[in-house]
């Protein structure tokens, strides 16, 4: 890594920061937040710990079935709970798709599982998740009499999210390279994974049961909006809430800096402002999830990294490495 990449890395760091601590005294400055933030809880904490966890728990869940179900692999109930924390502290090291990167370094290291079947997972989880949050779009769209909108329009290409994949892997099919170059192996990577992708969803069996689990995993999260708002004393109607949720999840597939510091914190005022809420309610209820989700990341994934560190020996890494760049496919 160049020092000029390593200056752009940095500052994204401190730009992020910076962001998320204009917005944190914004929010404190407002004499009723500080009180509430303040006055938590043991038992408010605890439960909000225990529902973040669930969150989590989920993701990790979802992995291990894919895995056990297309691949014959079972990932062992201790990772099942720790490798989405450390998942999502590595998006703080790499801002873009740094947790799915390192979900598929590890997946290979300690399972072997191959980095392009590793990388469908996690790619057909986005594509599940996206698909169930069109179609939450889509009905609330017809709930609430907006049809001819553009959040139909947005809702709609969500929900055709499987129909794109399946083009970009016949494209990848068609698409012929006739070198041994770096980008040649890039195509026949990206061709593995766009396949591996198609495969899971034909497979019947494990797109019901992420589908299943997908839509846990959003009812959980709009009610821990729906938590959050209590715990701060938020009045805002359950329909808000649940778009208010909807667009939240759509945030976290957008990284622009690392971990989206600052960043998704502004992005939640802004929607609950559009979906006809206080900017600042929005921008308390994210700080509310940013906190005790930073608080299980950083605990909960540095004891998963210590509990595997015998596995990111630089040897193995620089096999892995070596096995990318010299990668033929299947």
């Amino acid at each position: 890594m160049t020092w000029t990449s390593k200056k752009k890395g940095l500052a994204a760091y401190a730009g992020g920061l910076l962001l998320l601590a204009v917005i944190f005294i914004f929010v404190l400055r407002q004499g009723d937040y500080r009180e509430l933030m303040t006055g938590i809880t043991l038992f408010q904490a605890a439960a909000t710990l225990a529902i973040a966890f669930c969150l989590f728990f989920i993701n990790g869940y979802t992995i291990a079935f894919m895995a056990s179900h297309q691949y014959k692999t079972t990932i062992g109930l201790w990772d099942v709970a720790l490798l989405p924390f450390m998942m999502h502290l590595w998006s703080f090291v790499i801002p873009f798709r740094g947790g799915l990167l390192f979900s598929a370094f590890f997946l290979k290291l300690k399972y072997n599982i191959k980095g392009a079947d590793s990388i469908a997972i996690g790619m057909f989880t986005i594509m599940i998740n996206l698909v169930v949050t069109g179609l939450c779009g889509v009905y609330f769209s017809f709930n609430n009499d907006i049809i001819y909108s553009l959040w139909t329009v947005i809702s709609i290409l969500l929900v055709l999210t499987p129909l794109f994949v399946l083009v970009l892997d016949r494209m990848m099919q068609r698409f012929r390279i006739n070198s041994q170059s770096v980008l040649a192996r890039l195509k026949i990577f990206i061709a593995s994974v766009t396949s591996q992708s198609r495969k899971l969803l034909m497979d019947c069996k494990v797109s019901a049961g992420i589908f299943i689990l997908t839509v846990a995993g959003i009812a959980l999260y709009a009610f821990f909006i729906f938590w959050a708002a209590h715990v701060l004393q938020i009045e805002a109607g359950l329909d808000k809430l649940v778009i208010f949720a909807l667009m939240m999840r759509l945030s976290v597939f957008v990284r622009i800096v690392p971990g989206n510091i600052g960043v998704q914190e502004l992005f939640s005022g802004g929607t609950f402002y559009l979906v006809g809420g206080d900017m600042t309610d929005g921008l308390a209820i994210a700080l509310f999830i940013r906190f005790f989700s930073l608080f299980l990341t950083f605990s909960l994934g540095i004891v998963g990294m210590a509990a595997n560190m015998q596995y990111f020996k630089i040897k193995n890494i620089k096999k892995l490495w070596m096995d990318l760049r010299d990668y033929r496919g299947a």
